[in-house]
């Protein structure tokens, strides 16, 4: 036997539609971002932050302009990078190693450790981990997407890298990764020079 189905246009009548025009518009109350103050600064800040650690590995770079387009749509005004993703603790003794251990995981997540317990190094690790040949990339792709925005309406925090051996080649010198002068000065002046802009509007120490 054969089933036959026909298509049968539904027009909804002026009172339908109006209950539906009111739903809609108590719905979008309901979900509108709010935003915070964040501490004694200016920066009135989304609840809801655009991360990018995907972009340049997983996503290319036409989807995350989609993405952060995206995110401004919805009310995010505060959109998070970061020159590094990934640090590596050496630790002298187990107690010390224990404790940056315990804090650690509970901060960030993955977390691999070797070595003996006279001597551990510890490996944080994203979901998404750094790589040479893709470092600086997301910041590549929010600029080329900050082009067509206006840059005073959105709030761009990014992170200087930690303590770090692995990614020592991310600074000229090529020492390990420090939190002293000369390598938040470097750091950026280069996030500066990747994302186009002037200015930064909140850094942070990752």
């Amino acid at each position: 036997f054969r089933l036959a189905f026909t298509r049968r246009r539904v027009t909804l009548s002026p009172n339908a539609r109006r209950r539906i025009l009111r739903i809609s518009a108590k719905a979008s109350t309901k979900n509108a971002m709010e935003y915070r103050k964040l501490g004694d600064s200016d920066l009135n800040i989304s609840e809801v932050t655009m991360g990018t650690m995907t972009f340049g590995e997983q996503n290319t770079e036409k989807e995350s302009h989609e993405m952060l387009s995206y995110a401004i749509e919805e009310g995010i005004n505060c959109i998070d990078t970061a020159e590094a993703v990934s640090f590596y603790l050496h630790c002298s003794s187990f107690s010390s190693c224990l404790v940056n251990l315990i804090a650690s995981v509970y901060l960030s997540g993955i977390c691999l450790v070797c070595g003996n317990f006279s001597s551990i190094t510890v490996s944080f690790q994203y979901p998404i981990p750094m790589k040479k040949e893709t470092q600086g990339k997301t910041d590549l792709y929010i600029s080329s997407w900050l082009n067509s925005q206006q840059r005073d309406k959105i709030v761009l925090a990014t992170k200087v890298c930690g303590y770090s051996e692995r990614s020592a080649y991310i600074r000229d010198s090529g020492e390990v990764l420090r939190v002293d002068a000369a390598n938040i000065k470097e750091s950026v002046e280069k996030s500066l020079k990747r994302l186009g802009t002037d200015y930064i509007d909140l850094l942070q120490i990752h």
